[in-house]
């Protein structure tokens, strides 16, 4: 399961391991930590994860600092609240990625809108399985 955290909305993904494939499911928009995590439970009862992977933009600005701090913090809570590995993978652009793809296939703003967190996880987690073809080509070398 992946997240592409932001301090209003988080964006849910899931994907096949064995298949390395992922599909959003879920943008949530959360009004205070708790009500965040009862729907995140939600999600870990339904989709029963393996582990999550997050993802951390670089470090680049004040902006991007104080934000890697609240997702550093969102994923040890991850880690605490369901006994899971948390992964991170550079997300620099995850959004801006989803919006492109979306604008060619989603006209209506608002719908792109509704869709563009959830679909900006799928991306994390596409580049984290792409992380681990990479790793695996290069044992096999």
């Amino acid at each position: 399961m992946a997240f592409d955290y932001g301090v209003r909305r988080v964006g849910v993904a899931v994907g096949d391991c064995s298949l390395k494939m992922a599909h959003p499911i879920d943008t949530i928009e959360y009004s205070d930590s708790k009500d965040l995590y009862v729907k995140l439970g939600k999600h870990h009862t339904e989709w029963l994860p393996v582990g999550f992977v997050v993802g951390l933009p670089s470090s680049e600005g004040r902006g991007k600092r104080k934000l890697q701090g609240l997702i550093r913090h969102f994923a040890s809570d991850l880690e605490k609240r369901f006994s899971l590995p948390v992964y991170f993978i550079e997300e620099d652009y995850s959004s801006t990625c989803a919006e492109q793809v979306l604008s060619e296939v989603v006209s209506d703003w608002k719908k792109r809108k509704s869709l563009l967190d959830g679909f900006s996880a799928k991306i994390i987690l596409d580049a984290f399985f792409n992380s681990i073809r990479l790793t695996d080509e290069s044992d096999a070398n």
